[in-house]
């Protein structure tokens, strides 16, 4: 028998609600926590364990609430109980674990003008590692946008967008946030726009972390049409030399980074 490359559980079952936001971008902004993205466990039924990385902090500004823990009746039973969820909460993987309540604070918004995200990183001791000149290595956001959702095809089209920010790195004291759009390995088509874009990103260095806020214009999302479209694939991983990788919903042995039937679905809602 053939092993399954891709734990069937995981196929297309992952949706996640994006809420609609008039304003999307200005200086400073900062998006309610009616944007924020639930933990993964509450939107879908994960296989993969918890690793330390994963656990509710204290240091976070805004902290997901994690998922209740049962309560163990008294006796052996009780404990045995007890100690399969401590277990099932501890266990790491070496490729990293799906993305669940923690040091990583994820709010999304969208309108018409386009997609706003902004990722809170706490837990961090030292400052980020950027360098323009080793972006594979450097301490740093991915975003993965398909404006038409393709789940048919397994090489990237012309509506598939790949976008790499870093806290850090540019400008004359290589303080500033920096932002571009990239290749997808294996695409089959690009966006036209991939030439002509312009970041638009902000980020705030904190002593325990960061937090980096980046708007994706419509201007270069190709075939971005919300009311035409309103389901999108939408996946997202952040690289930390640190904390190691933190992604959203699967493990890195997939190769999630360029197959868009992979990226979850996002749904464009109204509040």
């Amino acid at each position: 028998m053939t092993n399954r490359l891709i734990p069937p559980s995981y196929l297309f079952t992952l949706s996640l609600p994006i809420y609609y936001r008039a304003k999307l971008w200005g200086k400073n902004i900062e998006l309610e926590p009616t944007y924020q993205v639930p933990p993964f466990i509450l939107l879908d039924r994960p296989t993969i364990g918890q690793s330390k990385l994963h656990a509710p902090s204290t240091t976070s500004p805004v902290e997901p609430k994690a998922p209740a823990t049962p309560k163990s009746s008294k006796g052996s039973k009780g404990k045995a109980s007890t100690d399969a969820v401590a277990a099932a909460t501890s266990v790491a993987s070496d490729a990293g674990s799906p993305l669940q309540a923690g040091p990583l604070d994820t709010r999304i918004a969208w309108s018409e003008e386009g997609l706003t995200l902004q990722f809170t990183l706490t837990g961090k001791t030292r400052r980020p590692y950027c360098r323009l000149n080793d972006l594979e290595h450097s301490d740093a956001l991915e975003v993965f946008v398909d404006t038409r959702n393709t789940k048919t095809v397994h090489r990237a089209t012309r509506y598939c967008h790949r976008f790499l920010y870093l806290p850090t790195g540019t400008g004359p004291s290589e303080k500033d946030p920096y932002g571009s759009m990239l290749k997808i390995h294996l695409a089959r088509g690009e966006p036209p726009t991939m030439g002509a874009f312009q970041p638009q990103v902000e980020s705030k260095i904190m002593a325990n972390g960061y937090r980096i806020t980046c708007h994706m214009s419509r201007k270069y999302l190709e075939g971005w049409s919300p009311s035409e479209q309103p389901e999108i694939g939408l996946y997202f991983q952040i690289r930390d030399a640190e904390l190691g990788h933190i992604h959203f919903a699967y493990d890195r042995q997939l190769p999630v980074s360029e197959d868009p039937s992979l990226w979850p679905t996002a749904f464009l809602a109204k509040i």
